[in-house]
């Protein structure tokens, strides 16, 4: 019987450690440590301001997330290759504050999930924009001593017998100041000669000087010619898809507002055109924007640049025109850089106190395959000519818009792979801003 005892608790032993040995390793299984998900959240680090996204929108940002990456812990992240962009500040990288302090090592696994902020600092353009303040230009007469007066143009066109012919813009620009027109006059006086009066009244201009003494009068008769420098669609012009005569209505549109003299024009093709916000973008630089979609560079040396331009004796004309002249109407490298600077040239005649910017036209990445000698060859013959015309400054604005290996980022150009979007805009915009600063710096800083 004892011994049936002893050998009956030996085998409720055995079982208990085999239960309990049992249960520890279903204890064991069910309490052991497996990586668990995490959220990095990549946030702009900006308040109040215009910022781009990886998606390529533009928002307003309030400390807005960039981008998300589901991870695990223990995972190690890669770098992203888009980051955001911020006008007058350089991207520095990601951290683990807002104060960017502390850097984010990403050859470090991550323990959880977390906020990486961006790390921005100011660029030495923005410096420069900060220290800017635009020039305020005045009429100013232009004294030689050689004759007593002489009067050559009015509103930057040329006087030929007598008479002148004028657009709208200029015509306008009269009307709104006829008692004192002497500020669209073109004219050179001896300092011994006042003018009494410049008249502007029933299409004729009227002139009175006096010099020694004696009274003299000059009239000269204002042409319309709007008419004749009209945009009609032509069937003969080789071009795809493009309808010449909306050029008009935009120009009719343009032709009915005013800027002040000595500012800056923005003119070409659809690229400026689409620039929406130039106005607000451009500031402290006061600007108008006349760019028409689908136009090439000869609209504007036959008819635009004396609508849209001329009049108005802007300090500076920035152009973005050409990629038209190869693409819609089918013009060789060759005839679209002679084009461009007969263009040039037309500007620098009518108004050879003003600087003309060209801003390079895009590799853009639908065409830029296609037709990359001929936009190569375009641009090459304009920047060879501004290695010796100091008026013209050449703009490498689309250069910004690759990547490093030389391809274009989708994020900065519409899915035509043709027009920036808007987040390609902040960074060609800047740089076209950084240009005319930088020039409007150099020529008046020292005035």
């Amino acid at each position: 019987m004892k011994k049936i005892s002893i050998a009956l608790i030996s085998i409720i032993c055995m079982i208990c450690t085999i239960a309990l040995s049992a249960c520890s390793s279903e204890k064991a299984k069910k309490y052991s440590y497996s990586p668990l998900n995490a959220k990095v959240r990549y946030l702009t680090n900006i308040a109040g301001e215009t910022i781009s996204l990886s998606s390529g929108r533009e928002v307003i940002s309030e400390n807005t997330v960039f981008m998300t990456e589901e991870a695990m812990e223990g995972d190690i992240l890669t770098e992203p290759t888009e980051h955001p962009t911020r006008v007058g500040y350089d991207f520095c990288g990601w951290a683990l504050d807002k104060e960017g302090e502390q850097l984010f090592d990403f050859s470090t696994p991550i323990t959880g999930s977390l906020n990486l902020y961006a790390k921005w600092e100011r660029t030495q353009e923005s410096e420069t924009v900060l220290d800017y303040t635009e020039p305020r230009l005045q009429f100013t007469e232009v004294i030689d001593e050689s004759s007593e007066f002489s009067l050559t143009g009015v509103c930057n066109q040329p006087i030929k017998d007598d008479a002148v012919g004028l657009t709208t813009a200029g015509i306008n620009r009269l009307t709104a100041k006829a008692q004192n027109v002497k500020e669209y006059l073109n004219y050179t006086r001896a300092s011994a000669t006042a003018i009494q009066s410049a008249m502007y009244e029933n299409g004729v201009v009227s002139v009175t000087y006096t010099t020694g003494g004696s009274n003299t009068t000059i009239q000269v008769t204002v042409n319309d010619i709007t008419s004749t420098l009209a945009i009609t669609d032509d069937p003969a012009t080789p071009k795809e898809s493009i309808d010449e005569s909306t050029f008009e209505r935009k120009a009719l549109r343009y032709e009915a507002t005013d800027i002040a003299s000595y500012n800056v024009i923005l003119g070409g093709s659809s690229s400026m055109e689409n620039w929406s916000n130039s106005t607000e973008y451009m500031n402290p630089v006061t600007t108008k924007n006349v760019g028409i979609g689908g136009s090439a560079s000869f609209h504007w040396l036959n008819s635009l640049a004396d609508r849209l331009i001329i009049p108005y004796n802007p300090r500076t004309v920035v152009l973005y025109v050409g990629i038209n002249d190869i693409i819609n109407f089918k013009k060789n490298g060759k005839t679209t850089g002679e084009n461009l600077i007969k263009l040039f040239e037309y500007l620098h005649e009518r108004l050879p106190e003003a600087h003309v910017h060209f801003i390079l036209i895009n590799h853009v990445p639908g065409y830029y395959k296609t037709y990359k000698s001929y936009i190569d060859t375009a641009n090459n013959m304009v920047l060879e000519y501004a290695q010796t015309h100091e008026y013209l400054k050449t703009i490498d604005a689309g250069t910004v818009l690759e990547k490093k290996n030389g391809e274009y980022s989708e994020a900065y150009f519409l899915t035509d792979k043709l027009h920036m979007s808007q987040a390609g805009y902040v960074l060609w915009g800047a740089e076209v801003k950084k240009a005319v600063i930088a020039d409007d710096k150099e020529r008046y800083d020292n005035d």
